[in-house]
């Protein structure tokens, strides 16, 4: 938190297993907190991007699974995350280069 990351990629024994939000864990009564793992918190039904996916592809991904963060992986290994604000970032770039004619 001290970050400002409000998402973590959440892996086990066997790769990538799902991403975990603050407001999942901070939706959990605090007594619970010292005997939950975080791949039992972990949304595990959204998949991870690709580092070769398009930012429409992840866009897609996260809305259809209706998160705001999608974790990124090259080769199995997580090498970070992607998150809707990130996706809005790029978004209102390429609306300012298309409207400034430097694309």
């Amino acid at each position: 938190m001290r970050s400002n990351r409000r998402w973590a990629p959440v892996v086990d024994a066997y790769g990538y297993a799902g991403i975990l939000s603050i407001a999942d864990i901070g939706a959990l009564p605090v007594d619970s907190w010292p005997e939950l793992r975080s791949v039992e918190v972990a949304r595990r039904d959204v998949p991870a991007a690709d580092v070769g996916d398009t930012v429409a592809l992840v866009a897609a991904r996260m809305r259809a699974s209706a998160v705001d963060a999608i974790a990124v992986t090259d080769q199995g290994k997580i090498v970070g995350v992607v998150t809707a604000r990130d996706i809005a970032n790029v978004e209102r770039l390429l609306d300012h280069l298309s409207d400034s004619g430097d694309m």
